[in-house]
């Protein structure tokens, strides 16, 4: 391999990564638009996730992209998206809308000390969260889930 050819090779190289860096920072600035902030786990798992969560939001209504974008929510780690990838945009919304109606009405009961309504809507809430990789243990929220 001659100079001009590992020049080029170089100059491929540099186009290529400048080409990457750019469309991470495009998924990233789509969930930073609505609200948004970046994700939690490893570097390569951010960097696929944060792509994988871009497309999702694309075809979303602002309501639902701001939902599943809002950093307080569950929907914060990359395992999140990346795991959930195969399914439709419109199924994740739904989740994390009703998992916070299902968390206003367990908290709405236990106001109102009605204990038994409150064990019910959280045994729920829990078996929903389950469902999707969700765990209560004190490392996180975010349990893997074994193929």
């Amino acid at each position: 391999m001659g100079a001009d050819e590992k020049l080029q090779d170089n100059d491929d190289r540099m186009r290529f990564i400048k080409w990457y860096e750019k469309s991470i920072h495009d998924a990233r600035s789509i969930a930073k638009a609505f609200g948004g902030k970046a994700l939690k786990g490893t570097a390569k798992q951010k960097e696929w996730a944060e792509k994988i969560r871009a497309s999702k939001i694309d075809g979303m209504s602002a309501e639902d992209a701001e939902l599943v974008c809002d950093p307080s929510g569950l929907l914060t780690h990359a395992h999140f998206w990346i795991e959930h990838r195969d399914k439709d945009r419109r199924v994740i919304a739904e989740f994390e809308r009703n998992r916070r109606k299902l968390l206003q009405e367990a908290q709405a009961l236990k106001a109102a000390g009605n204990a038994e309504g409150y064990e019910k809507v959280t045994a729920l809430y829990s078996e929903k969260l389950e469902k999707w990789g969700f765990s209560d243990e004190p490392r996180g929220l975010y349990k893997r889930r074994r193929r």
